[in-house]
């Protein structure tokens, strides 16, 4: 009998060392191994043995949301010290956003929406359930101009005061997969290229434009709304390249267009949508001018990045770094001066050669200073896999 206690005791002991081994300590040495290794790294963190979810500052700039399966936290964005958990594991939070103020923190899980201070303390909670057809939950945002949150689900558009006083809904007959407040204007798009406008937040009506003849893969309004980036293809090969579109808010009209290749992950702009953050599932990320739309800063990071976020006044930037990363061939480029494929010696283009599931170490999360006004030399394709 002692014999099987003793042996039942030392698996529970192997179990829990394997379990802090995993999710703490691997995680937390690979964090401080990248501090040390990543030039300009004002600090990492661990999110679990998993990749990170999302990360983002708040508009102020004084604060980092991140998330992931084991890990939901506000951080300080300058020194990474822990200021609190603002969703518990169990709530399965789809999207999160900073109020434009700062001083509170909205997400939502698939039936309520969580208000929370910037320290993630409780403030209040939405019951969405009841609206109609919405159906699962998706994106939301702040509509300053009417103390409202907006949030997307199957049926289209709902709104309300802040206060819990139900607004209106705005009927859509696809599923959205981006949303923001422009000047008193919702904007949307779907995963057809189609961008929407609705001037009147209480008014079916709006714009519509084609943005991307094929697919729309990402949609991000920049934090001034004044700006609209669309990704997407307009070809209909699926392995052709994906092209950034910067749209005017005010008409929807088209401002520039850069063929960007594939594997984005993300896509920020600063507060004053000078520089658009890019970041890519192989672990390159890139700065761009918004106003030249040249490449001002390069980096490569050890894996994939999942996630990535421009501090409001694009001193700093964040990357949510995968658990696993793509592996390029290096003759696999997609020529950023061109717009078009590289190609063999016979004319022919090279088709895109991606192996997926290079094994990695545990997750983390990784501040770094921007240094936008120094000159980069580093030489990375900013259009390759």
């Amino acid at each position: 009998m002692k014999t099987i206690l003793y042996v039942g005791l030392f698996m529970l002991a192997g179990l829990v060392f394997f379990g802090v081994d995993k999710y703490y300590l691997r995680p937390y040495f690979a964090a401080r191994s990248m501090q040390s290794s990543i030039p300009d790294c004002l600090f990492a963190t661990s999110v679990g043995s998993r990749s990170a979810g999302a990360v983002q500052f708040s508009p102020d700039g004084k604060l980092l949301a991140i998330t992931s399966p084991s890990r939901r936290a506000i951080l300080d964005a300058k020194s990474g010290d822990f200021i609190g958990n603002f969703a518990k594991l169990k709530e399965k939070a789809t999207d999160f956003q900073f109020s434009p103020d700062s001083s509170m923190i909205a997400y939502g899980d698939a039936s309520t929406i969580h208000f929370k201070t910037s320290r993630g303390e409780p403030i209040s909670e939405l019951d969405i359930s009841q609206v109609g057809k919405m159906g699962m939950f998706g994106k939301l945002a702040f509509d300053t101009n009417r103390d409202a949150i907006i949030f997307t689900g199957k049926g289209g558009i709902c709104s309300y005061e802040t206060s819990g006083k139900r607004l209106n809904t705005l009927s859509t007959d696809y599923l959205l997969k981006s949303l923001g407040v422009a000047n008193n204007s919702i904007i949307a798009a779907d995963g057809k290229g189609r961008i929407f406008k609705w001037n009147d937040a209480a008014s079916d009506q709006k714009s519509t434009v084609q943005a991307h003849k094929e697919y729309l893969s990402k949609a991000t309004l920049s934090s001034r709304g004044d700006l609209l980036l669309t990704l997407g293809r307009d070809q209909k090969k699926i392995d052709g390249p994906f092209d950034l579109k910067i749209w005017s808010t005010d008409d929807l009209s088209l401002i520039h267009s850069i063929p960007i290749g594939a594997n984005v992950s993300s896509l920020s702009v600063d507060a004053n949508s000078e520089n658009l953050l890019v970041s890519k599932s192989t672990g390159a990320a890139y700065v761009f001018s918004l106003e030249t739309f040249e490449v001002k800063k390069v980096w490569q990071m050890p894996r994939g990045i999942s996630s990535a976020d421009i501090s409001p006044d694009a001193t700093s930037v964040c990357f949510g770094l995968s658990k696993s990363v793509s592996t390029i061939d290096t003759d696999t480029h997609h020529d950023f001066t061109t717009g078009r494929f590289r190609t063999r010696g016979n004319g022919k283009p090279i088709p895109y050669q991606t192996v997926k599931g290079q094994s990695v170490n545990p997750g983390a999360v990784v501040v770094l200073n921007s240094r936008l006004d120094e000159p980069d030399t580093a030489d990375i394709d900013s259009n390759s896999n």
